[in-house]
Order: C-alpha cells, then sequence, then structure tokens
C-alpha cells in the first residue's frame, strides 16, 4: 500500500486531523490545483488517515508543484539555534 494521500483541504486542518489521530507525516506538499499531497511514516498511518479523510480525498491525477519543503522538525529546531555571532 502506497504512503501517500492527496487531500482537498487547508494544510492547518489536515495537520490538526493528524495530530488528533496522532499520526505523523513525513512530507507534505501543495498540491497546484488545491489540497496538499501527503506522505506518511508507515502504511497503517495512511490507512487510518485515509479513513479520516474519506471525504476529501483526490482521485485520479494531481499536478504537484516544485516543492521543496524542510521537514516541521528541522524548521523548529534551525528556528531555535541562535546564530554563530550570538553563541557563546
Amino acid at each position: 500500500m502506497s504512503r501517500v494521500l492527496h487531500v482537498d483541504d487547508t494544510e492547518i486542518r489536515i495537520r490538526e486531523a493528524c495530530r488528533r489521530n496522532d499520526i505523523e507525516t513525513t512530507a507534505m506538499e501543495p498540491l497546484k490545483s488545491g489540497g496538499m499531497r501527503l506522505v506518511f511514516k508507515s502504511a497503517d498511518a495512511t490507512a487510518i488517515m485515509k479513513r479520516v479523510f474519506a471525504k476529501q480525498l483526490v482521485s485520479g491525477e494531481v499536478q504537484r508543484t516544485n516543492f521543496r519543503g524542510v521537514p516541521e522538525q528541522s524548521y523548529i529546531r534551525a528556528k531555535q539555534t541562535p546564530p554563530a555571532s550570538k553563541r557563546a
């Protein structure tokens, strides 16, 4: 089973649904046609979220963007690390 879902919803609502179900993604990217492409860490997580997003799933071909996002945890760590000039 694929770990990818295409969901026609906002990033905020998708993140909240994942948080409520204690599901982690490895990638989220916006689709040109609207909605998001989600890659989950496991096929089991994908199956759970497929049921959660049943009415918002996009079927058929989608157009992906040239998005090269940074994993959320890396982004948070980078924000918390002070610049080299301010380190002791």
